[in-house]
């Protein structure tokens, strides 16, 4: 793409953020904590978008960890931040004529509920292996990684480690050669896993159906898939994936299971 498109495309991705209202959504997920008072919360995609002048100075920003927080405070319920990593952080012209700039931080979080849950032992990190997508006429690297705590709740001590993998089939490249990304990277973060003592308590957006390589992997690791087991559904139930863009459409679009 040439200047101009990749200016429109970044322009367009501006008025997306802003249409689709992240504080507005923000208030239904505080109900929805409120409803159902979970100890412990993970969250991925918790974007910290800013728009900047050439000189640096704040023109537009949202926190979705801050939108968050409030919108679950003002239910009455009492959460805090156990843990966060800090993954991808791009910043990109918007308007070069005008000096503006955009900045996109992704960040996966947990959150504990301070009646119920206590917390220690905070611990997060990044994926040696992460995809590099073509933009600008350079390459930016897409830093996805894991945040985890140790958590007692109702007197248990648990290990609950929160994720966010790269998409099915995005390829990253090594010295040794092309690999798929989330493949490599469930492999690491099952790595990392692998003399915990404490039992586990994994989650996140995968990216990763029932039966596909990645999920397979966690599988065979010995953890069991939550849906599975409560509810004794197939595959073809529990859909988490995916509206539109816009969050524009009237019926629902969800078609594929690739949160756990």
């Amino acid at each position: 793409l040439g200047s101009g498109g990749s200016n429109r495309i970044r322009s367009a991705v501006l008025q997306t953020i802003q249409q689709t209202n992240f504080p507005e959504r923000a208030t239904q997920i505080g109900i929805a904590v409120d409803d159902f008072n979970p100890d412990l919360i993970g969250l991925q995609e918790v974007s910290l978008i800013q728009l900047t002048d050439s000189q640096g100075n704040k023109l537009f920003e949202l926190d979705f960890l801050q939108i968050v927080l409030q919108a679950i405070a003002q239910t009455g319920e009492q959460y805090a931040v156990a843990s966060v990593t800090n993954n991808s952080d791009v910043t990109l012209p918007i308007d070069p004529v005008a000096g503006t700039y955009g900045r996109v931080l992704d960040r996966d979080v947990i959150l504990y509920r301070t009646r119920t849950t206590t917390v220690s032992d905070a611990t997060s990190g990044h994926f040696s292996t992460n995809f590099q997508a073509p933009i600008g006429g350079g390459f930016v690297e897409f830093t996805r990684g894991w945040t985890g705590v140790d958590a007692v709740v109702s007197g248990r001590p648990y290990r609950f480690v929160n994720t966010h993998l790269e998409v099915e089939g995005a390829p990253c490249a090594t010295p040794t050669g092309l690999v798929i990304c989330q493949d490599v990277q469930a492999a690491e973060l099952l790595k990392t896993l692998a003399n915990e003592p404490l039992p586990t308590i994994l989650l996140g957006d995968f990216n990763a159906r029932p039966g596909t390589p990645a999920y397979q992997k966690i599988d065979n690791a010995g953890f069991l898939d939550s849906w599975t087991v409560r509810y004794q559904y197939n595959d073809e139930t529990g859909f988490t994936c995916c509206q539109s863009e816009t969050l524009m459409n009237v019926s629902n679009d969800l078609y594929e299971r690739i949160d756990h």
